[in-house]
């Protein structure tokens, strides 16, 4: 899989963290939807990884609020939670074990977050 370079979709400089949420919730997934994206990334569209990383923006944003990030520490958050993500949907691509990215996705992330904070 080639190196992805991820975009953020939302300017987090130039809103608050309330209306962010609100723009991201619009662009969130119905589990189905994931579900079928997750399919088509496995079956080699790699086209579909940023679509499905895009939609957690909801996710990450929720965290960032509930672990009381500051603005200035938000672009990095959501940078480092997208880039979890991708690496973990590269190891669920790779793996022939159970599907993981559902379940660990808010803990990735989670960690993520956590690991910015610290520095």
């Amino acid at each position: 899989m080639r190196q992805l370079k991820l975009k953020i979709q939302i300017h987090p400089e130039n809103l608050e963290l309330d209306e962010l949420l609100k723009i991201a919730s619009a662009k969130e997934l119905s589990l189905t939807e994931e579900n079928e994206l997750l399919n088509q990334i496995r079956a080699g569209d790699s086209s579909k990884v940023e679509k499905l990383i895009a939609s957690e923006e909801f996710m990450i944003l929720k965290l960032i609020k509930m672990l009381g990030v500051t603005k200035e520490q938000q672009i990095p958050c959501i940078e480092i939670a997208k880039i979890s993500l991708s690496k973990l949907l590269k190891r669920e691509i790779n793996s022939e074990l159970s599907p993981k990215y559902f379940k660990f996705r808010n803990w990735v992330v989670r960690q993520g977050i956590l690991d910015v904070l610290k520095k």
